[in-house]
């Protein structure tokens, strides 16, 4: 839908004028109200959509906030779209996609050298994530401290996702700790 809807508006090259014409006629029927949308539609992966609603508790206003680039003539669509999103993590998604943030205080059971390599980030890499042009520097970062401590760095991930939402694995992580943000990082971490 979402690659239809980028051909219908010419954000995107249609292989042909035939192909063109169909998707945009495609598009139109597809849309609820008759017609095409007065602008286009914000569009987001819907991956990263889940991600987003699952770190902010689905907190559609916090989702659509952490975005900053939603024009108002495109929020309710967004925020039917985030409601959909948000039903399908509830009710329909896997468990092992499902998550939620370690907000209570507590400690994930994790080995020593783990909760050093977890302070370590918390304090040298949390408070200048920013600094990280991209998020392949920021997991090298994170790398490096797993091999001086002599850990695998799968073992270090694991441990990390473990101290963030109790579970082996999870989104990508540095751009995981991005979303999460320094400020609710450094609480989550500040246990350890």
């Amino acid at each position: 839908y979402d690659r239809t809807e980028r051909i219908a508006w010419g954000l995107d090259k249609a292989k042909s004028d035939d192909i063109l014409r169909k998707e945009k006629r495609v598009y139109e029927l597809s849309q609820v109200e008759p017609g095409f949308p007065k602008v286009m539609p914000y569009q987001i992966a819907f991956r990263l959509l889940t991600t987003l609603l699952q770190t902010y508790s689905g907190d559609i206003d916090k989702v659509i906030a952490s975005l900053g680039d939603v024009k108002p003539e495109q929020e309710e669509r967004l925020r039917n779209r985030c409601k959909c999103a948000w039903y399908w993590v509830t009710e329909c998604a896997p468990e092992e996609f499902k998550f939620a943030l370690r907000t209570d205080g507590s400690k994930a059971d994790i080995s020593d050298v783990a909760t050093k390599a977890i302070c370590r980030i918390r304090d040298e890499v949390v408070p200048v994530m920013e600094s990280f042009a991209t998020d392949k520097d920021l997991q090298q970062k994170m790398y490096d401290i797993a091999t001086e401590l002599g850990m695998e760095s799968k073992a270090l991930f694991t441990a990390l996702y473990h101290a963030l939402i109790n579970k082996d694995q999870g989104p990508r992580l540095a751009s995981f700790m991005r979303i999460i943000g320094k400020e609710q990082l450094a609480k989550i971490l500040s246990v350890y």
